[in-house]
């Protein structure tokens, strides 16, 4: 905990200091904090304590994806418009509406980022973790109970996974958030030397990974499909011609069908 605590430092300071156009700084930022929160969700560790802190940093993080969701949808939006014709009625109205307009808003909503990282609660939350003193009932146990602890994170993941598979939207985000946990439990085990770089258990974590990434792919593309429809509607009522989102939402039906089967496979490797 004390290494992201330090992250965060570092990262917020980088951003109030030097440009982000990419978003890199935001992106580490948030996943920092997602492994501060992973770690805090070890609630037999981490204790009450952890959890009111983890809910503390959720709010940051929701934050965060202010700034990073938007791009994420741009470049996502930004590929599949590429694959169509570039004949296409309406495609430079498309462009600009999902993709230009977008990262033009980008730097405002940066700075308003950086700003509320200086608020009195941020800081507060930051403080607070500096001086976190996991109070659970295994807070003082060897290493071995984190070991265990790491591998119930793993099996938590596969059984959501596997019934993410057969649900919905939701069902799917559940999924990858247990598989997210899962990954970056591991990963902060295998970083601190509490779990050889060779064991079942960190190549559970990087098949978690496979997951993670695969579910996360399937979702940022099935959150930008379920715009088009409005998109297109005010597109229209603008006057301008939706016959490239149509084309777009065509292609995105079936790329979001191909990540499916990635994300079905990665599963079925997770066991």
């Amino acid at each position: 905990m004390a290494v992201h605590v330090e992250g965060l430092h570092r990262a917020a300071l980088h951003l109030a200091l030097e440009p982000d156009p990419e978003g890199a700084a935001v992106h580490g930022l948030r996943k920092t904090i997602r492994r501060a929160r992973s770690l805090l969700a070890l609630q037999e560790v981490a204790g009450p304590a952890g959890r009111e802190l983890s809910g503390r940093l959720r709010e940051i993080g929701l934050l965060l994806g202010d700034a990073r969701d938007p791009r994420v949808a741009a470049a996502v939006a930004a590929d599949l418009l590429d694959a169509v014709d570039p004949a296409s009625p309406g495609l430079a109205e498309a462009r600009e509406r999902l993709v230009t307009r977008p990262r033009t808003a980008l730097q405002g909503l940066t700075a308003e980022v950086v700003d509320a990282l200086g608020a009195a609660e941020v800081l507060a939350v930051v403080d607070a973790l500096e001086r976190f003193t996991p109070d659970g009932t295994d807070a003082a146990a060897p290493p071995e109970r984190l070991r265990a602890l790491a591998k119930d994170a793993v099996r938590r993941a596969r059984r959501r996974a596997a019934a993410g598979m057969d649900g919905g939207t939701d069902d799917l985000h559940r999924a990858r958030k247990a598989a997210k946990r899962a990954r970056y439990v591991v990963e902060e085990l295998a970083a601190a030397g509490l779990v050889g770089s060779g064991s079942g258990l960190v190549k559970a974590g990087r098949r978690a990974e496979r997951v993670h990434d695969a579910l996360g792919e399937h979702r940022d593309l099935a959150l930008l499909l379920a715009r088009l429809p409005a998109e297109s509607v005010a597109l229209t009522a603008d006057g301008g011609n939706a016959f490239a989102l149509g084309r777009l939402a065509e292609n995105g039906e079936r790329e979001l069908a191909l990540r499916l089967r990635r994300a079905q496979r990665a599963v079925r490797r997770l066991g």
